[in-house]
């Protein structure tokens, strides 16, 4: 399955900092600190011109996953 330019797929869409207001959808914080969204709460289906993938699902802050 091909990935798409979501924040869902993309490796800066925070595994650390998320948060569900009431019966909402899951919002993690935007980490690209080369995106219009970076330090904002977005939901899966937002999508920027700064995207990349997350290789296996892996984030930029991933719990126990060392950072180059």
């Amino acid at each position: 399955m091909r990935a798409v330019n979501q924040c869902l797929d993309c490796k800066y869409w925070s595994d650390m900092l998320a948060k569900c207001e009431g019966l909402g959808p899951v919002q993690a914080m935007c980490l690209n600190k080369s995106s219009r969204n970076y330090m904002m709460y977005t939901v899966d289906r937002v999508t920027c011109d700064r995207w990349e993938y997350a290789e296996a699902g892996f984030r930029v802050d991933s719990p126990g996953e060392e950072q180059p």
